[in-house]
């Protein structure tokens, strides 16, 4: 079984935060315009048959896990660690 695509995003309080710390963010006037652009990139990848998710990510763990992965701090990195809680829960 494959696992679903996971998008992560934070919760809105810690847009701020995640924006002084994830340089792309710094391109969207709110949580709300990159929520937005968030969507599009889940109904995109459904619409290319791809089972995707988004997946509230804790700003603090995941910048707990970026330390000890050495990952960098993207949007990608995002995913990649809101996939960890999707594996860990296949079926939220």
């Amino acid at each position: 079984m494959i696992a679903p695509a996971a998008i992560g995003i934070v919760a809105r309080d810690e847009f701020a935060d995640a924006q002084a710390t994830i340089g792309e963010l710094m391109g969207y006037c709110d949580h709300e315009d990159w929520l937005r652009a968030r969507w599009g990139l889940c109904i995109g990848l459904a619409m290319a048959g791809i089972d995707a998710r988004m997946v509230v990510v804790d700003l603090v763990s995941f910048l707990g896990w970026r330390d000890r992965t050495g990952k960098p701090a993207d949007e990608r990195a995002l995913d990649a660690f809101a996939s960890l809680a999707v594996r860990a829960n296949p079926s939220s």
